[in-house]
């Protein structure tokens, strides 16, 4: 084997390549390091010359009486939010008759457009000039939202805010005076006046903190720089006030990209407009707390900032306003995205030049300076920033205790790498504008967390790129730790580049999988379910192998010193090194018990339910379905049967029987327990909602055992997988227990889940899926309109007064969401090999003889005995039950319209049966 010397090889293939990448990349950070430690520098300067200023000092500039402002309010579907933006607007501390208030409101959710509308509304019979601008289609997103309302502003000057922007009420009075001078006279070149950022949510988690540390570095520093040095910066597209003429001579707002208030920032200036940034007046907003958001937030900037540099550098390059400097600021400001990866490339870079001897002083001192701004940024930032109304770092204390949010927060930059990669990619080489909109919780919200989460667009680069993040992670963990970290250190500088190294590592594995089990919630589950299994173990455990062999092998190019690992030896626990010198795992990982542990501490020895899960729409026979299988569990001795019915739908009364079963459960079953003289589920009727059961069961003897029970239901709407495995933990001491859901398409929108993600997340070998269906599909449209105006899902007491009028373009976008749905699930279940029932309304549940041979599946296919006189007696003592009282004729007010359509007959086919010769359907 060829040994290294002390000299470096010049015919080591990796000199030319590494010497390029390392360079290429710290030439690009000293580039924009030209603008960075400018800005540094100038920041610096501002703060010391306003050392002593406090924000109440008076602001230069003065006029004569007060101007008439619009604020203008951009939203879209956001009426959850925007409640404590207009209360903020209303309340700024300026003339009634000369504050106007526009919500500019995109929304297409009729929820969030009612809210909106009862708020202005509210505030309109207050006295406030309040209204609501729509539009009837959605052209250009948010930049065509506030172009097309730009013609009703009133008055000269317009504030912009978003809908998560609460402004204080010395807004306008800190920001308006800049616009004139000491006079009272209008300075006609001030075309912006912009507010920095604090953040109500800051300490919601890990996440918003080192968000909002990122933003104040941009707030503190670069705003601050570049508007002392050129009197212009980038329009943060909320928190700033215009004059309405710089925004009519810079053309508007354009959607040609994402990121319209930087390319309106660009044009203005072009028109000879300069700005102000006013950094002791910082307005409150909100900071994405979820990775999902976080995630595409940061790539619609990126891809925003390389699509305004890829169509509008050159109207800088050669405009007469703009002078050399600005225009060398503009190419570092926009092509800004590109020094996070070349910082990356470079860090990712060093370990190899070590250990292939391209280890020289201009190398160290290179990256020193290259590290040195980012981290006197980030202190700097800490320290100079102005507290908001919040108080969030006021005191001394609280700022150096925020000096342990650094660490994290590069770590957060780091693992964003590979998702702005490929946004800037993106904005190079698309002229995809398409807005998503972060999804925002607000102040006070009490929306889930899961209904948000489904509000951001997802993307299948995303994963590709959460992927790539994943596979650099593991390669230079692997790289740092199986042989840099355990080579000599001479100086503090190679222990502090392989602490950034084991940094980044850190940084891309937890944003990527945060990323993947934020996206795909079930994918850790099945994760470990599919490690469980012993071929995957062996499966899993081999690729491990062979992907560590094959890189120390790839980096090692045949010119690995291994004396100086035999110096320094490797823990022998975790590697082993082989004749041949390649290192690879000496010990597999050893296999996670999956096995969910169970709900409380059975009696005898017990199992886990077995689960039967109906999917399906109103009025498809699964009220029927659900009596057949609760009867069939009153027939056989033996057996733990429990009903949950709808168990997401926010109905008490279908609650109440589901937790009451339960309980009694629980008290057959669990040590230490006993049976009551009169079951819970007798008692069902003596609550009026869940709340009242639980604080019953709190009062129990031991209310250790029923505090999971209410943890798991009272949160199933925020954490519904959590309410699912609690279900599945509750121990059965008969021979056989099974558990039965109801879960309709509407649920599943209700919980924030999709039908393949909870196929996934409930599937086990234990799992039945069942399908309700029918072809006909105008009795489950009625029920879920009637259903919907009176806010009663039961329905139980429909009558002819309840009829509704039906539109008919309206019921055959409904059949066509409807048969999407079903092939959402009929696809899924087969692409997985899933086994499925099915249930034809009219062919399986319609007549008797029908209904007796499901009776008979159903039995099958829960392993019991197949009885005939169980059969019979279920169907003498039960009688089917319909939802409604009166016929379906009767509760449609344009029946005979309906039947001209062709509907209304109960054999009608509204479309072609899915699930014929499905192929892992159960036939019987």
């Amino acid at each position: 084997m060829t040994r290294v010397t002390d000299s470096f090889d010049h015919r080591d293939p990796w000199h030319q390549v590494l010497l390029l990448v390392f360079y290429g990349s710290v030439s690009m950070l000293w580039f924009y390091s030209i603008s960075r430690w400018t800005n540094l520098i100038n920041s610096l300067q501002v703060i010391y010359n306003d050392w002593g200023k406090t924000p109440l000092d008076p602001v230069p500039g003065e006029y004569a009486e007060e101007p008439i402002v619009t604020v203008q309010i951009a939203t879209y579907n956001e009426g959850t939010v925007v409640g404590d933006t207009i209360a903020r607007a209303c309340a700024l501390d300026w003339p009634r008759d000369k504050l106007f208030i526009q919500v500019c409101d995109d929304s297409t959710e009729k929820e969030s457009i009612a809210i909106i509308e009862n708020l202005i509304l509210s505030w309109r019979e207050k006295g406030f000039n309040v209204e609501r601008l729509f539009r009837h289609d959605r052209i250009g997103y948010k930049a065509g939202n506030l172009q097309h309302n730009f013609q009703f502003i009133k008055g000269d000057y317009v504030a912009y805010l978003d809908a998560d922007h609460m402004v204080e009420p010395q807004f306008l009075r800190r920001t308006i005076p800049h616009f004139y001078d000491e006079n009272g006279k209008a300075k006609t070149h001030i075309g912006l006046v912009q507010t920095p950022w604090c953040y109500y949510n800051t300490h919601q988690n890990l996440l918003t903190e080192c968000d909002a540390l990122g933003l104040d570095i941009h707030h503190v520093i670069e705003q601050v720089g570049r508007c002392c040095s050129y009197n212009m910066f980038g329009f943060n597209g909320t928190g700033g006030v215009w004059r309405k003429q710089a925004v009519e001579d810079a053309g508007g707002f354009s959607w040609d990209t994402v990121t319209e208030d930087l390319l309106l920032s660009y044009k203005a200036h072009l028109e000879g407009y300069e700005f102000v940034y006013v950094r002791d007046a910082p307005q409150a907003l909100e900071v994405p707390s979820c990775i999902l958001a976080h995630v595409q937030q940061k790539q619609r900037w990126t891809k925003g900032f390389m699509q305004v540099l890829r169509m509008y550098y050159t109207d800088i390059l050669f405009s007469k306003q703009a002078t050399f400097a600005v225009k060398l600021e503009a190419l570092m400001h926009l092509s800004g995205p590109l020094q996070l990866v070349a910082a990356m490339t470079a860090l990712l870079a060093y370990p190899y030049l070590v250990f292939h001897k391209i280890d020289s002083f201009l190398v160290k001192i290179v990256s020193i300076l290259a590290l040195t701004e980012p981290v006197a940024a980030a202190i700097h930032a800490v320290v100079s920033k102005i507290p908001g109304e919040n108080g969030h770092y006021t005191y001394w204390h609280s700022k150096v205790a925020r000096l342990l949010t650094i660490l994290p927060y590069f770590a957060l930059r780091f693992g964003m790498t590979p998702f702005e990669t490929k946004a800037i990619f993106e904005g190079f080489f698309s002229d995809d504008a398409t807005f998503h909109t972060t999804p925002k919780e607000g102040s006070n919200s009490t929306v889930p967390a899961v209904k948000r989460a489904k509000k951001v667009v997802r993307t299948g680069g995303d994963d590709m790129a959460a992927g790539v993040g994943l596979f650099l992670a593991i390669h230079q963990f692997i790289y740092v730790f199986a042989f840099d970290m355990h080579m000599p250190c001479h100086t503090v500088f190679d222990v502090v580049v392989r602490a950034l190294n084991l940094l980044i590592c850190i940084g891309l594995f937890t944003v990527s999988i945060m990323f993947f089990l934020a996206k795909h919630p079930s994918l850790g589950q099945r994760a470990i379910h599919s490690l469980a299994n012993t071929r995957h173990v062996f499966l899993s455990v081999a690729l491990l192998a062979y992907t560590v062999g094959y890189m120390t092998c790839f980096m090692s190019s045949g010119e690995i010193d291994f004396s100086i690992i035999e110096k320094h030896p490797i823990n022998n626990t975790m590697f082993a090194s082989t004749d041949d010198g390649i290192v690879l795992p000496s010990k597999a990982f050893e296999v996670i018990d999956t096995v969910r542990p169970l709900a409380c501490r059975p009696k005898v020895a017990a199992k886990p339910f077995s689960s039967v899960v109906a999917l399906g729409l109103p009025r498809t026979g699964s009220t029927l379905m659900f009596n057949f299988l609760t009867e069939l569990g009153k027939h056989y001795p033996n057996i733990d049967n429990l009903s949950l019915f709808e168990t997401f739908a926010p109905v008490a009364t279908m609650q109440l029987p589901g937790l009451t079963q339960i309980v009694d459960i629980l008290r057959k079953n669990c040590d230490g327990l006993e049976p009551g003289a009169k079951t819970m589920f007798q008692q069902r009727f003596d609550f009026q909602s869940e709340q009242e059961l639980y604080e019953y069961l709190r009062k129990d003897e031991h209310p250790e055992i029923y505090e999971p029970l209410i943890a798991a239901h009272s949160n199933r709407y925020k954490d519904p997988l959590s309410w699912l495995h609690y279900v599945e933990s509750i121990p059965s001491t008969g021979d056989y227990g099974y558990v039965e859901y109801k879960v309709f398409d509407h649920d599943m929108l209700e919980i924030g889940i999709s039908s393949p993600e909870l196929i996934d997340s409930m599937h086990s070998p234990n799992t039945k899926f069942v399908i309700n269906y029918r072809r006909n599909l105008l009795e489950s449209y009625v029920s879920q309109k009637i259903a919907e105006a009176s806010g009663n899902w039961v329905g139980a007491k429909t009558t002819s007064d309840d009829a509704i009028t039906i539109n008919r373009q309206e019921f055959e976008d409904y059949i066509k969401a409807k048969v999407t749905y079903f092939q959402e699930i009929r696809e899924h279940l087969d692409r997985k090999r899933i086994p499925y029932s099915i249930f034809e309304y009219n062919t399986h549940l319609g007549a008797e003889p029908q209904q007796r041979d499901t009776l008979r599946h159903l039995q099958k296919l829960l392993r019991l005995r197949v009885d005939d006189t169980i059969v019979e007696d279920i169907m003498a003592n039960l009688r089917r039950k319909k939802q409604s009282t009166v016929p379906v004729r009767e509760q449609i007010r344009n029946w005979e319209e309906v039947v001209q359509w062709g509907l209304g007959k109960e054999k009608d086919e509204d479309w072609d049966d899915l699930f014929a010769g499905a192929s892992e359907a159960v036939s019987f």
